[in-house]
């Protein structure tokens, strides 16, 4: 799965759940909307590939993964120190400069975006360093019967107008100094706060900076920031009027309509008492005044929406029968599959003795060569499933791929531009594991393909023709400047 396909996927269940959010209502809890919102969070976050006949993107046959299907991923690791990429289809970019332009202008909004997410954090770290312990007696008390098991402090400062809540590991209730407050004011504020802090909000506000960071470019993941704030609001509210009679609610509702005239704007790594303003003020205040409790009924409708939006809208489609036959030339899964998927591709050099073009000596050749100008840039295809035993760079080999498979065999890649795995990774057969160049001491485009079954060379041909439906066509070279010296 793609990272746009991700980003997409994620697009689709935020507007689901906006829509949701605005049919239902305040007929379902807020904690309804934060388990969607994790969904969906999950889904921006992971990239997990989980397909599913019930999923959605069934319906839509330019989703599934077929052999027609262009998809661009990142090459894990470098090559010649830069990130590259290359498209599903074969063919690598020019340089790859295109994508690696695209590459660093994501890089580079994330970066920005982060920084600005975050920026407000560290410039209101003089607010925290300027603040002092509350001594009074009435917020003590109200302390010592609110305990959590991790240690949080009360604290107040001249620089905020407003209470608020921050710190994950060592949260702090930052409390305005200039204000005077009641002890049921205080009492009201420092359970909303406390709240927060009970509900790991301060963690929810982190993963959303982290989510909008990533996804920048995707407006979806700002609503769903948006909102989520708002549910998360909503939730805290829920749960402090839970708690309340219906005298301090009325209190309640009125303070968040006092501390809603603040004009400070709250940063996103904090949870502060007025964080909606006056424009959601009035849901909150329905949520205060009318405060459900625990349903069945809704605790069913939740998890039923959960898996119902995480089985259609957060699985990917299911790929078609023939979906191993990724390149033209692939064969079913328990194929061998020829490793270069251009068909410009010769072969160009054939196992077994020949005459060296120079000294005139007879050596073996463990090897086969495919290649050609035409195919250079082409996408080099495991030839079955294995793992990547060893990958890097070699004076001789160039770029080279060695793939362990079952039944001690082994597969060698030589002279490879690009490299698509890394060592470690597994691979499937038709995967694309490179691309076909002419690096290391190879006079031209090509692929030196060698197969070691326990230890000893084989025919390459021999070996991918004996499991295969078809007879591969070969050719012998006509030119030898595209083998290697």
């Amino acid at each position: 799965m793609t990272f746009l396909q991700i980003s997409a996927m994620g697009a689709v269940l935020t507007g689901l759940i906006v829509l949701l959010r605005k049919a239902a209502g305040q007929r379902l809890l807020p904690g309804c909307y934060l388990a969607l919102w994790a969904l969906a969070g999950a889904r921006f976050l992971f990239p997990v590939n989980i397909s599913s006949a019930f999923s959605v993107y069934n319906l839509f046959a330019i989703l599934k993964p077929d052999s027609t299907t262009v998809v661009y991923e990142q090459i894990p690791g470098t090559v010649n120190g830069a990130s590259q990429w290359i498209d599903d289809g074969g063919t690598a970019t020019a340089g790859g400069a295109g994508l690696d332009w695209l590459f660093v202008l994501w890089l580079t909004g994330a970066l920005l975006c982060f920084l600005y997410m975050v920026s407000s954090h560290w410039q209101f770290r003089r607010w925290y360093a300027a603040s002092l312990p509350v001594e009074d007696k009435f917020v003590k008390h109200w302390q010592n019967r609110h305990s959590l098991r991790r240690n949080y402090q009360i604290r107040k400062s001249r620089m905020v107008q407003t209470p608020l809540t921050y710190g994950l590991f060592r949260p702090v209730i930052l409390l305005p100094a200039d204000k005077v407050m009641l002890e049921e004011e205080l009492h009201l504020v420092l359970l909303h706060e406390w709240n927060h802090i009970r509900h790991l909000d301060v963690l929810w506000q982190w993963v959303l900076v982290i989510i909008c960071s990533i996804h920048w470019f995707n407006p979806a993941v700002w609503v769903m920031h948006r909102f989520c704030r708002q549910d998360l609001e909503l939730f805290c509210d829920a749960a402090t009027a839970r708690t309340l009679s219906a005298v301090q609610n009325r209190s309640y509702a009125m303070l968040l309509l006092q501390q809603a005239a603040s004009v400070r704007r709250p940063v996103p790594v904090f949870s502060s008492f007025r964080f909606t303003g006056y424009q959601r003020m009035e849901e909150r205040i329905q949520v205060i005044m009318k405060p459900k409790k625990f349903s069945w009924k809704i605790a069913v409708i939740t998890v039923c929406l959960f898996c119902a939006g995480g089985i259609v809208f957060a699985t990917s489609a299911q790929a078609e029968e023939n979906h191993a036959d990724v390149w033209m030339n692939a064969s079913p899964a328990e194929e061998h599959v020829w490793p270069v998927a251009s068909e410009d591709a010769k072969l160009t050099l054939a196992y077994g003795t020949r005459q060296h073009p120079v000294t005139g000596e007879l050596h073996k050749i463990d090897h086969i060569s495919i290649g050609g100008a035409d195919a250079e840039g082409s996408a080099i295809l495991a030839a079955d499933d294995g793992v990547v035993k060893d990958a890097g760079y070699d004076a001789r080999k160039g770029n080279y791929i060695l793939i362990a498979h079952d039944n001690d065999t082994e597969t060698c890649y030589w002279h490879c531009d690009k490299l698509l795995v890394g060592i470690g990774g597994t691979v499937h057969a038709g995967e694309a594991v490179a691309t076909l160049g002419k690096t290391g001491d190879a006079t031209g485009p090509c692929l030196s393909f060698a197969v070691y079954q326990n230890g000893k060379a084989c025919d390459p041909v021999a070996w991918l023709e004996g499991r295969e439906e078809s007879e591969r066509t070969v050719q012998q070279p006509a030119d030898e400047r595209e083998t290697e010296k």
